[in-house]
């Protein structure tokens, strides 16, 4: 499995999604694994890095700190306003 076998929209929307229903800003990657489970943590790490490089999400890909944040032009995206 590859970073690009998981569509970006569906990152971003669990991202989303985990930030609404704890109310943080941030979500970590390992909540973030949890709904991924037979995807490597490498290749989740990966995913978020590719994202982050486009600006559609905000944190941490290297896994020191862990965080995701949507930014706005990933919302546009899941909305499928870009």
């Amino acid at each position: 499995m590859k970073a690009s076998d998981i569509p970006d929209t569906l990152f971003l929307q669990t991202v989303e999604n985990i930030r609404q229903q704890t109310g943080f800003n941030w979500v970590m990657r390992w909540e973030v694994a949890e709904h991924f489970p037979d995807v490597p943590s490498k290749v989740l790490m990966a995913k978020a890095k590719r994202l982050m490089l486009r600006k559609l999400m905000d944190g941490c890909w290297c896994g020191c700190r862990g965080d995701y944040e949507v930014t706005k032009s990933g919302i546009a995206l899941i909305k499928g306003e870009k």
